[in-house]
């Protein structure tokens, strides 16, 4: 054997160096309730001269005097950002500020400190400040680039900025980081809107990425926070197995629905009944639940709140119910609150609760990694601020560590060109199986669904995504009636020729680092394509494969990922089958035998083919 060369000891060193790096950043929201938020208060959250942070990201709701216009055209809604960030101005000065809030947390956090970026929108702020050294690109692996904004106004006629989203997303080193500061639709029966308004700020802020591809799909990691308005409620808890609010009634013949406490969510038969009651439609309900009064209710949750009862609060968590039946935010984590609810309170010192509103966790933190990157981000930790007195809505505040990501090289370009080297991912049995009730504008019957492939990182399938054949639904085996035909019947499959072959331009031991992403459209001649959603895969070896192997197979079983749903959106199926290494050869002579990937149109990159 040879000793390593030099060349490779230095790569071994930057790939230690590098996976020892750690970025520490702080995210706080916080609804101002349209009061003048006082500098001292920050002192309560945010440490001076940033402590030991790197960045800090702050979304705020109802903080008046901004200044964009109440409303807006698809075209206002990108803001790219790329120019002057190797030259940051210092965080301070009111013409650069522009807003008495962003004044008082440059002047908390000093002149070591920069603003990375700033977005709003009508009364929603979203800001985030680096540390000058990240700016200025004095350390290459840890320097911010890439960055770029984007607003979503979903109040009145989805123009009207009192709700909506703003996003911003940016690069640290070779890390993809996005940020999203949200406020949702507010009260108790509104949970429908809230997951409907999470959907539309991920349609329309995609501009900052891949257009086939959200923010919540497409980075390293995305973090997700604000008022969203999210709601405890006991009675929907306690209602869970009644068959007065899980059934239909006798009049459409459907008979009892089951109704676990994950299927609790807004499409519901007892979610619509609930609703029905908090708006006083009917009277009949309220004998079936323990807290029919708003009286009753409030005082049980904050006998809860006093009892420092914090699971079962969160077991009657509007959001924690939406999480567990794919309804909104899946694949998203939170961390346990072991504090108050923060709104409903009164504008003082200490959670004091306004009886006009249940005491519930309204403002959120939640984030999601790609998954060959989870375990890469530790939540230090997560808190409100009580002592904060201005507003009816108390601070949240969280703090991360972060470890910075470290793609793998990519293949040389003689060896991406000949493809003698890449490794061969083909995907087999490939079908979706159930119906689109979700996605918008799609007929189960008439879809035509096809997939693009992209990775994270980018880049690794060649500069043109490859694309999978159109297909149409599978026949049914012979005439059914409406009573016969199974509910989820409807299944699409591809053959083997209409799949491509995909060749990873990264060593086969690499794969691991390396998450394939499966973009899904229904094919539309007349208007534009209609998404169905995203399934993301890791490509590392399941434990079955064992060491060294050079050849293995991941069997995907997963919902596609409409804008943050899982529920009722379809099922991909297909096994992923790997080769590299001395089972390349024969895989690709046995691909090549079976014609695999010769009815795939459209690719130009011999990332896909045959070779």
């Amino acid at each position: 054997s040879h000793p390593p060369s030099a060349s490779f000891a230095m790569v071994m060193l930057k790939d230690i160096e590098l996976a020892e790096r750690r970025l520490r950043l702080l995210i706080c929201t916080w609804n101002v309730g349209n009061a003048s938020a006082r500098p001292n208060e920050l002192t309560h959250w945010l440490p001076e001269a940033g402590g030991d942070l790197d960045l800090v990201v702050v979304g705020t709701q109802e903080n008046s005097e901004s200044e964009v216009s109440v409303s807006m055209s698809p075209a206002d809604r990108t803001e790219n950002s790329n120019a002057g960030w190797n030259n940051p101005k210092p965080a301070s000065g009111k013409n650069e500020l522009g807003h008495a809030w962003d004044e008082m947390l440059a002047a908390r956090l000093g002149s070591d400190w920069g603003i990375c970026k700033k977005i709003t929108l009508r009364e929603m702020r979203l800001i985030i400040f680096a540390r000058a050294a990240l700016l200025n690109g004095a350390n290459a692996s840890m320097a911010v680039s890439d960055v770029k904004a984007s607003r979503s106004a979903t109040g009145i006629a989805s123009v009207w900025g009192n709700k909506g989203g703003l996003a911003i997303k940016l690069r640290v080193g070779q890390t993809t980081l996005a940020f999203v500061s949200a406020h949702l639709a507010a009260h108790d029966h509104k949970l429908k809107a809230r997951n409907e308004m999470c959907k539309e700020i991920l349609r329309e802020t995609r501009s900052i990425g891949l257009r086939d591809l959200d923010v919540a799909s497409e980075f390293d990691h995305c973090f997700w926070f604000g008022d969203l308005n999210y709601r405890i409620d006991l009675n929907a808890l306690a209602v869970q197995d009644k068959p007065e609010f899980t059934s239909r009634g006798s009049g459409d013949g459907s008979g009892r629905l089951s109704a676990p406490m994950a299927e609790l969510t807004e499409d519901n038969v007892a979610a619509a009944k609930l609703q029905a009651l908090y708006r006083g439609r009917t009277g009949r309900l309220k004998a079936l639940v323990p807290h029919p009064e708003h009286e009753e209710h409030w005082s049980a949750v904050c006998n809860l709140v006093d009892r420092e009862d914090w699971a079962a609060l969160l077991a009657a968590d509007q959001l924690r119910k939406s999480i567990a039946a794919g309804a909104a935010f899946s694949e998203f984590c939170e961390g346990d609150p072991t504090f108050a609810p923060t709104f409903k309170v009164e504008r003082a010192e200490g959670t004091n609760y306004k009886e006009q509103r249940i005491p519930s966790y309204t403002d959120r933190i939640l984030w999601r990694s790609m998954p060959h990157l989870q375990g890469a981000i530790r939540q230090i930790s997560l808190a409100s601020a009580p002592s904060v007195s201005t507003s009816d809505h108390k601070p949240v505040i969280s703090t991360f560590e972060l470890s910075l990501s470290n793609p793998p090289a990519l293949l040389p370009p003689p060896a991406r060109s000949t493809q003698t080297n890449a490794p061969l991912v083909q995907l087999s049995e490939c079908s979706i199986v159930g119906n689109f009730r979700i996605q918008a504008g799609v007929g189960d019957t008439t879809a035509q669904p096809f997939f693009w492939c992209y990775t994270n990182p980018p880049g690794v399938l060649g500069g043109r995504a490859p694309k999978s054949g159109v297909i149409k639904r599978d026949r049914m085996g012979g005439p059914m009636s409406a009573l016969e035909k199974p509910r989820d019947a409807s299944s699409w499959t591809w053959d083997e020729t209409e799949v491509p072959l995909l060749r990873p331009a990264v060593r086969g031991s690499d794969l691991k680092h390396v998450s394939l992403i499966l973009c899904f459209y229904d094919k539309d001649t007349i208007s534009a394509n209609d998404p169905l959603g995203t399934v993301t895969v890791q490509l590392s070896p399941p434990p079955s494969a064992g060491p060294g192997a050079n050849q293995y197979t991941i069997h995907v079983d997963a919902p596609l990922r409409y804008y943050n749903v899982t529920k009722r959106t379809g099922r991909f199926r297909c096994n992923l089958n790997i080769y590299f290494g001395a089972a390349l050869a024969p895989a690709l002579a046995r691909a090549h035998q079976a014609g695999a990937g010769t009815k795939v149109r459209g690719l130009g990159d011999a990332c896909c083919g045959v070779m």
